[in-house]
């Protein structure tokens, strides 16, 4: 059986005396973090907030036999929807056509291998995901997220960071795509292994 935490450690190369948010010493993306769940053999999770579905459609193309729970609301933008749906049109995906609250519903407790939220980045939203989607990770499986860096309109690492703080979690990880210096830097993701 692997060890899921000194796998993630050996993967993105973080130190032992790294304190959290570990973010190891090599370059790393959302993509990588994808690859890391194909490693560990998991194929059932979740999106929270899907939009137009390329990141969604980057999970199918590096974790084999996915199955993947699609949860949007697509308020007023039928383009994205259907623009989502014919990205994935190939794919097992179960499509939720409603917000977050109402999409975690039906969705049993400690099933999910995973679950990436990328909805709305309020604090309020992110803390109210992060409460109802956790509980859907099974022990062993990992919570992450994208976006955790702080703006005037992204509240992810402030909601992230309370909510790892009243929950006693200590292996919080962030990838290093922040680190890209492009014209259209990349965000941060964030994932710790639900224990």
């Amino acid at each position: 059986m692997i060890d899921t935490e000194k796998h993630i450690r050996n993967k993105f190369m973080v130190s032992p005396e790294s304190q959290p948010p570990h973010s190891g010493r090599v370059f790393s993306t959302r993509e990588d973090l994808y690859d890391l769940f194909e490693e560990l053999g998991f194929s059932y999770g979740a999106e929270i907030g899907v939009n137009r579905a390329s990141n969604a459609l980057q999970m199918f193309k590096r974790i084999s036999d996915l199955k993947l729970i699609c949860v949007d609301p697509w308020r007023r933008n039928e383009r994205a929807f259907a623009k989502a749906k014919r990205r994935l049109d190939w794919y097992s995906v179960i499509w939720k056509r409603m917000t977050s609250m109402e999409g975690v519903k039906d969705v049993k407790d400690e099933s999910l291998d995973f679950v990436y939220i990328d909805g709305l980045h309020d604090f309020d939203n992110v803390v109210m995901d992060l409460i109802h989607w956790v509980p859907k990770v099974r022990t062993g499986g990992i919570v992450s997220g994208h976006d955790y860096y702080n703006s005037e309109e992204c509240h992810v690492p402030r909601a992230v960071d309370a909510y790892i703080l009243a929950h006693g979690i200590s292996n919080l990880h962030l990838t290093r795509d922040n680190l890209v210096l492009t014209e259209f830097p990349y965000s941060p993701s964030f994932f710790w292994v639900k224990e």
